[in-house]
C-alpha cells in the first residue's frame, strides 16, 4: 500500500504501469501493474526527495528530485543519475518534449535542457555488460505470465529457476552456457496457484533472487 501521506507526482505509462512518488521528507517512488490494487517501492538509485515525473516516447521514466535527474528505463527497478551537468540546486519540475528533450527547472537558476534527445539513449547492444543483475520481473504482481530480465558480464553456465517458498523448484526457466549479454525469460504459471515465489539466478559464484507475486 501506499504511504500515508500527500502524493506530489503521477505518471501513467501507455502500457498500464503507473509510477507515483509521495511528497514528504522521506520521498519514495512507488509502481503499481494492476490499476493500483498493489504497489512496490521502486527507489533504487534515486537520491533527494522526489518533485516531478515525466516520460519520453520510448517509455523512459524520468525524476527530477532535490539533487537531480535521475532517469529509468525499467519502469523503475533501477535509477541512474542523468543530471550531472546540473547546478546543485532543487529541481521543482521537468518535461519532456515530443523529440525526446528533457527540460529540467532549477531553483532560482533557470531552465536546462538536455543537448540530445532521450530516445536516442540507451545500451548498447554490442557492448557487453559491466556486471551480473538480475531484474525484478514485470509485471509484479502478474497472470498469468511475467517477464524476468538479467544480464551477464562473463560468458558461463547459467541457471534461472523459479521456487515456491518452502524451497520445492516449480519451473526451470533457463539451464545452458550464455555469452556475456543482456536477456529475459518468461515464465507462464498457468498452472500454478496464487501466491509468492522466487525467482534465483545462478550464474557461477552469483546468486541472485526476486519475489514474484501470481495473484488470480
Amino acid at each position: 500500500m501506499l504511504d500515508d501521506t500527500t502524493i506530489g507526482s503521477l505518471l501513467v505509462h501507455s502500457n498500464g504501469c503507473i509510477i507515483a512518488a509521495t511528497n514528504s521528507l522521506t520521498s519514495r517512488a512507488y509502481r503499481s501493474t494492476d490499476n493500483g490494487d498493489h504497489w512496490s517501492i521502486v527507489t533504487d538509485g534515486l537520491q533527494g526527495n522526489i518533485r516531478s515525473i515525466a516520460k519520453n516516447s520510448s517509455g523512459h521514466t524520468f525524476v527530477s528530485t532535490s539533487v537531480s535527474v535521475f532517469r529509468s528505463t525499467d519502469f523503475g527497478d533501477s535509477w541512474s543519475d542523468v543530471g550531472l551537468n546540473l547546478p546543485a540546486l532543487p529541481i521543482p519540475d521537468l518535461a519532456v518534449t515530443s523529440m525526446g528533450f528533457v527540460f529540467a527547472a532549477t531553483f532560482g537558476n533557470g531552465v536546462y535542457r538536455t543537448t540530445q534527445p532521450t530516445t536516442s539513449v540507451g545500451e548498447d547492444a554490442h557492448q557487453p555488460p559491466e556486471t551480473f543483475l538480475l531484474r525484478q520481473n514485470y509485471p509484479n504482481p502478474f497472470n498469468p505470465s511475467t517477464v524476468i530480465r538479467y544480464q551477464l558480464p562473463f560468458r558461463g553456465f547459467t541457471s534461472l529457476k523459479v521456487f515456491d517458498l518452502i524451497g520445492r523448484e516449480i519451473e526451470t526457466l533457463i539451464e545452458m552456457e550464455q555469452p556475456p549479454g543482456l536477456y529475459e525469460a518468461t515464465w507462464e504459471a498457468g498452472g500454478v496457484a496464487s501466491g509468492v515465489y522466487i525467482a534465483r539466478l545462478t550464474a557461477g559464484t552469483f546468486v541472485a533472487s526476486r519475489k514474484l507475486v501470481l495473484v488470480r
